[in-house]
C-alpha cells in the first residue's frame, strides 16, 4: 500500500528584510481575540484549547499505541529493531496551546492541557516502559515542554522533514490498524501554527510563508504520493477539513 519516499522540503533562503508581522491563524478554532474584547469573550478561546488540548492527547497516544502495533505486526515479515519516539506535533503543539493559555492570563490553566504530559507518559510506560522513549521535560517556570534542552534547537527544514514523516507514519498506521483514513489530526492544525510562526521569527521569505499557508495543500500532495489516491484523495484535506 505504501510507496516510501524520503521527503525533503527546500525552504528558500532566509530575506534579510522581509515584511514582519505576527498573526496566529484561525483553523479549527478561534485563537487569539483582540485585546480590546471583553474578557467574557475567552470562554470561546478556553472552550477551544480544551477541545484542542483532548485531541493532541487522543493523537499522541494512538500514534504510541499503533506505532508499535503495526511494528508487531511486521516483526516475522522483516525482523528488525524498531526505533520508538514521539511524533514532533507532541511537543510543539503542546507549546502552542500553553502559548494561548497566556493570552487569558499568564496564570490560567486549562485542566485537560495540564493532564496530557502525565497522559502520554503513562501511554508510553504502558506500551513500552521505563527508557525506551526519552520524553520532553517540563520547564518549571513556563508549563513548556522542551526536548534537548531547547525547544526550537532543530532547524526549520528538519523540523518539516520530521513533521512529514511523522504524518506519514500517524496514516500508515491508522490504515494498517483500523483499515481506513485517518481524520485529519488537529495536531496537524496546531503545528501550521507553530511552522508559521517560526516562519515569521526566523525572518523566511514570502515563498517559505506561503509553504506554510498553503501546508494542507502539501501536506495532502505527499500523502497521496505515498499511500495512493484510493487510500487518500487528492483533495482530501479540503473535503474532511473541521470547521
Amino acid at each position: 500500500m505504501r510507496q516510501p519516499r524520503n521527503f525533503t522540503m527546500v525552504l528558500p533562503a532566509t530575506e534579510t528584510d522581509p515584511e514582519m508581522y505576527l498573526s496566529i491563524p484561525s483553523f479549527t478554532f478561534s485563537l487569539v481575540p483582540p485585546a480590546e474584547q471583553p474578557i467574557d469573550s475567552f470562554a470561546e478561546l478556553k472552550a477551544s484549547i480544551r477541545r484542542a488540548a483532548h485531541d493532541l492527547r487522543d493523537e499522541t497516544v494512538r500514534f504510541i499505541e499503533q506505532t508499535l502495533e503495526v511494528a508487531q505486526r511486521q516483526v516475522t515479515e522483516s525482523p528488525r529493531d524498531p526505533v520508538y519516539c514521539l511524533p514532533c506535533f507532541y511537543t510543539k503543539g503542546y507549546n502552542v496551546l500553553r502559548r494561548l493559555c497566556r493570552v487569558i492570563s499568564p496564570e490560567y490553566k486549562c485542566p485537560i492541557l495540564e493532564f496530557v504530559p502525565n497522559a502520554v507518559q503513562m501511554a508510553v510506560l504502558s506500551e513500552h516502559g521505563a527508557g525506551v522513549i526519552r520524553m520532553p521535560r517540563v520547564i518549571e517556570e513556563s508549563g513548556m515542554l522542551v526536548e534537548d534542552g531547547s525547544e526550537d534547537k532543530e532547524s526549520l527544514q528538519n523540523l518539516v522533514d520530521v513533521f512529514f514523516k511523522d504524518m506519514e507514519e500517524y496514516f500508515f498506521n491508522y490504515m494498517s490498524v483500523c483499515g481506513t483514513c485517518p481524520p485529519i489530526p488537529q495536531s496537524f492544525n496546531l503545528m501550521k501554527i507553530y511552522l508559521k510562526k517560526r516562519a515569521t521569527n526566523e525572518r523566511r521569505c514570502e515563498t517559505t510563508k506561503r509553504f506554510f499557508k498553503e501546508l494542507d495543500v502539501h501536506m495532502n500532495i505527499h500523502l497521496t504520493g505515498v499511500f495512493g489516491e484510493e487510500h487518500v484523495p487528492a483533495d482530501y484535506f479540503k473535503t474532511h477539513a473541521t470547521d
